[in-house]
């Protein structure tokens, strides 16, 4: 909880920053791409999912460069990534993929594998890098193979390889 315990004291406007407010770019790219999906945009909803990974990337930077990461940040940048590189990516294989029990059961443990990927991130701290995928890369693996029109059979079983990548326990280094 940190210095937030009362949260009658908890003033967003006081700990909001610029790294918080592109993070947001990225929920909101997340929530349009899944609109985009609804209405059966699927190139669209794929762009957006692409552009929630900038978003992603950049707030990091900014937040760097700006010397402005903070507890509050990292918590709210888990939220966004889940919706944008989990909710909005499985939504995009369950509309896009001819549904039937396996991809729901491949989605759903994509999902979970998704929130213990984040949650493990916000309670570990590796420096130089990452502990299994990080969940961003859905955000561009889930687009490409759109792009690519990998045949929708193969979507449960991608979802199911990237769910077991974000909980495996190989340390990823940080690129940049």
């Amino acid at each position: 909880m940190g210095k937030f315990r009362n949260l009658d004291k908890f003033d967003l406007k006081k700990i909001m920053n610029l790294p918080d407010m592109i993070t947001f770019l990225n929920l909101l790219s997340g929530l349009l791409a899944i609109y985009f999906i609804v209405q059966r945009e699927f190139q669209m909803a794929a762009i957006l999912l692409i552009v929630a990974v900038f978003m992603d990337f950049m707030d990091g930077k900014v937040a760097s460069l700006l010397k402005q990461k903070t507890e509050f940040g990292k918590q709210i940048d888990s939220l966004a990534d889940m919706s944008s590189f989990g909710i909005a990516t499985a939504f995009f294989g369950f509309s896009y993929a001819a549904v039937d029990l396996f991809l729901g059961i491949a989605l759903i443990f994509f999902i979970t594998c998704g929130m213990i990927r984040l949650a493990r991130y916000n309670i570990i701290n590796l420096r130089e890098g990452f502990i299994g995928m990080p969940i961003t890369l859905n955000g561009l693996i889930i687009p490409l193979i759109f792009f690519f029109s990998l045949p929708t059979i193969f979507y449960p079983y991608l979802f199911i390889l990237l769910g077991a990548l974000m909980i495996s326990p190989f340390t990823i280094r940080r690129v940049v």
